[in-house]
């Protein structure tokens, strides 16, 4: 039990390790968050065909 133990413990050092990692990233980027979500969000820009598309099921 030992070794499972351990593996617990570098998984969640390794979760502790990527939400520092993200937060800094995410610190860097030059957008606000607001700004950053909607420059991501499909629903409002793009191509019309290329939604029907995935809509669709390709």
């Amino acid at each position: 039990m030992a070794n499972r133990s351990g593996r617990q413990n570098r998984k969640a050092a390794l979760a502790v390790w990527k939400a520092e990692q993200r937060a800094a990233a995410r610190a860097k980027f030059p957008l606000p968050a607001a700004a950053r979500s909607a420059l991501f969000d499909d629903s409002t820009r793009g191509c019309p065909a290329a939604a029907a598309t995935t809509r669709s099921g390709w």
